[in-house]
């Protein structure tokens, strides 16, 4: 399933009519799979924007001369699109009754909504950027009172944010979303479902489009299961890889503990953790497999052992830690993931990243994203996406049905819940996924696997739990490695499961 936010189904719209494609065409073939969905109802009350979203119900008007249509136009018709004007003016020429609605015309609207059996709203559809004016908010709230109504929205809810699955201010709430090639970001969201109702996804017919614009995927345990790899029969610890973490101060020594005990097990061979001697007596204790190395001490030319490397969980933000960081960001071959401290100081130092010219990944929450970003909008899956592009990094942006991306192919992945809100739970991912890289996964392929891992061990200790904590998360993943690497999912309890059905 693909995923697409405002900025990328522009993209998408922009890509059709670079090919030669004529929007007219492109508005009659959606109105063709919207007519599937209203051939059972008899009488239809249709309300139509000036936009390319009306249009495209003024093309499924056109398509059902047979049946009695109430059409409603709502907007300033001097603002509208091309292909608006296009069928409007086939519908005026029709027997169909054409009325442009005022506030004034309330009582009406509302005795055409009651005598019909289906409401359509094409008032709004994707590019949407502000609150609807006062006549629109008028016709939302007379689509809204008539509950017990099947409504129809065409692409999206006018009046949603097709980013965040927030309105404006009022918005349509549909019974049944049809919307065209891609899932819209928003309604991922649980909060959208009030608004969108069934959501249905309709293809228009132009295969590999999506891939060329760079729309999101969903990735799944269907999807994930591939990526795994069985051992082999004659692997050791010497083939399993070997990760460097740099993790850990005295303020922060359970960041060390977590990210390094994940790592392990994951599957590495050899984990070592170059810290600050304070935490050596912790680590043998908790994870007496783990090699440990006195960072004051730590012989930097031996980095050249070591199949990946993890920087940043715990070190600290102090010229010592920003000293560190530096000298691993730019002398080092190996892949990278950069996390928590790290990347709070590499945002002081973005010319670091440029200057790499290895393999990284990006780690960062929504917070440490906008201090790498410098700036953000609701559109994540664009930002993201540029992001990792310019940078030629691999990005995992954590949160809900977190992003991974390297700037061409993008994902969301379906795993993880509410119940992981807890200190120390990004460090578990970090542990796991630079394990996979020093298995020899590249760095798009370990994201999705970790993120994925990580999620899912989650989700199955919240069928049980209230809270998940991520000590709990680690002994799980050894478990929760062997179920997807066997094709056999853990039966999750329906609330576990998410919003996406």
């Amino acid at each position: 399933m693909y995923i697409a936010s405002q900025k990328l189904m522009r993209d998408y719209d922009l890509k059709l009519l670079d090919k030669g494609y004529l929007i007219e065409d492109l508005i009659h073939i959606a109105s063709l799979t919207l007519l599937r969905h209203v051939s059972q109802y008899e009488r239809l009350c249709i309300v139509a924007g000036v936009g390319n979203n009306g249009a495209d119900a003024l093309a499924l008007v056109d398509q059902c001369q047979n049946k009695h249509i109430d059409l409603f136009i709502v907007g300033d018709l001097n603002r509208a699109s091309p292909g608006f004007l296009f069928y409007y003016e086939k519908v005026q020429k029709s027997p169909i009754k054409v009325t442009h609605y005022t506030p004034e015309m309330k009582d009406y609207l509302l005795n055409c909504i009651e005598r019909c059996d289906l409401i359509i709203d094409g008032i709004f559809g994707t590019g949407l950027n502000r609150a609807p004016l006062s006549d629109v908010i008028s016709v939302i709230r007379c689509l809204n009172a008539m509950h017990n109504k099947t409504v129809i929205s065409i692409d999206i809810p006018s009046g949603l944010n097709c980013n965040t699955g927030i309105p404006f201010s009022e918005c349509v709430q549909a019974t049944k979303t049809i919307t065209f090639v891609a899932m819209k970001d928003a309604f991922l969201f649980p909060h959208s479902k009030k608004y969108t109702g069934m959501v249905i996804i309709e293809d228009l017919g132009f295969p590999g489009i999506e891939n060329e614009v760079g729309l999101y995927n969903l990735d799944t345990f269907v999807h994930i299961s591939s990526l795994i790899r069985e051992r082999d029969f004659f692997n050791h610890k010497g083939t399993q890889g070997r990760c460097a973490i740099f993790a850990g101060s005295q303020q922060y020594p359970g960041a060390s503990l977590l990210c390094t005990h994940s790592c392990l097990v994951s599957g590495a061979g050899y984990t070592d953790l170059i810290t600050v001697p304070e935490i050596k007596q912790f680590i043998l204790t908790t994870s007496p497999e783990v090699l440990f190395h006195d960072r004051s001490e730590f012989n930097y030319d031996s980095l050249t052992k070591y199949q990946s490397i993890l920087l940043g969980c715990g070190i600290g933000l102090n010229e010592e830690a920003e000293a560190l960081c530096q000298h691993i960001i730019l002398t080092s071959h190996q892949p990278l993931l950069i996390d928590a401290d790290a990347l709070t100081l590499l945002s002081r130092h973005m010319e670091w990243l440029k200057e790499r010219q290895h393999n990284t990944i990006l780690t960062p929450h929504l917070g440490e994203f906008k201090r790498l970003t410098h700036t953000m909008s609701d559109d994540v899956l664009s930002i993201a996406k540029d992001f990792a592009k310019m940078y030629n990094v691999v990005l995992v942006l954590k949160g809900p049905l977190t992003i991974v991306t390297d700037g061409v192919n993008s994902y969301r992945i379906k795993a993880g819940n509410k119940a992981m809100a807890v200190a120390g739970m990004g460090d578990v991912l970090s542990g796991i996924i630079a394990s996979l890289l020093a298995q020899g996964y590249s760095c798009l392929d370990a994201a999705r696997l970790g993120v994925f891992i990580h999620g899912y061990a989650g989700d199955y200790i919240a069928q049980e739990q209230y809270t998940v904590i991520p000590s709990h998360v680690i002994k799980t993943v050894p478990y929760i490695m062997k179920r997807i690497l066997n094709n056999h999912p853990i039966p999750m309890e329906r609330h576990i499961k998410g919003a996406i059905k």
